[in-house]
């Protein structure tokens, strides 16, 4: 956690924007990867 809340990358988790999340943790390539999806769908089984 430490290294997310240093770059300001903690807000977006807490906000649940899972793609500015993605873009700013795995760069613009996130898109083609479809992360931010993949962690939308890991919240939405684990909550």
């Amino acid at each position: 956690m430490t290294f997310l809340k240093s770059n300001g990358w903690d807000k977006y988790l807490r906000t649940l924007d899972w793609a500015e999340f993605a873009r700013h943790y795995n760069g613009p390539q996130y898109v083609q990867n479809k992360y931010d999806k993949k962690l939308q769908d890991a919240y939405s089984k684990y909550k």
